[in-house]
């Protein structure tokens, strides 16, 4: 019987060790301090981690940013992969990846919801107050992608011109992103 209960028990142990985040953080704080660690929570108006054998709870309006390394599907090489907390209203934010920065930066957020995920992207210029809600990869979306692109990006008129030839869809806003960093004034 203790062989049996070890049999089954092994499996169990080395699934949960597989499962542990592994990955390392490296967390910033407007002001210059970083902290290294193996895992962070979010929490609701804060983020919670470990470093140093101390505990903190760094406050959301604190944080700079969040770099960890993944390896890209496509070129196999391992990126870095920056996240931010981005206020999206006066009283709601949310921590979201960075996909595209220039003129133009490009926020990815993914979030539980129902069941499913949700998956949005935000662009954010120089000089506006928050981010806006430019594309959803959802299947029903309150959002014309056309129409809110366009009117969006409407000082290049070569993008807005890519946009209504539908050269760009909705999966393939980073690039959308990236065109108007290089190619618009």
């Amino acid at each position: 019987m203790k062989r049996l209960f070890f049999y089954l028990l092994l499996p169990l142990l080395i699934t949960f060790n597989a499962q542990g985040q592994n990955e390392k953080y490296t967390i910033y704080k407007h002001g210059g301090k970083v902290y290294k660690t193996n895992r962070y929570v979010r929490k609701t108006g804060f983020l919670k981690f470990k470093s140093d054998n101390n505990s903190y709870e760094l406050p959301y309006l604190e944080l700079d940013s969040i770099v960890s390394y993944e390896k890209n599907k496509k070129s196999k090489k391992i990126e870095p992969v920056v996240q931010m907390f981005i206020p999206i209203s006066k009283k709601q934010g949310a921590l979201m990846r960075v996909v595209e920065r220039g003129k133009c930066t490009l926020f990815l957020w993914r979030y539980a919801l129902g069941g499913g995920t949700s998956t949005n992207y935000y662009a954010y210029r120089e000089g506006e107050r928050t981010p806006k809600l430019i594309a959803t990869r959802d299947l029903i979306s309150p959002l014309n992608f056309i129409k809110d692109t366009s009117e969006y990006f409407s000082d290049c008129e070569a993008l807005v011109a890519k946009i209504k030839n539908k050269d760009f869809k909705k999966k393939e806003t980073p690039e959308m992103v990236r065109f108007y960093n290089t190619e618009c004034n």
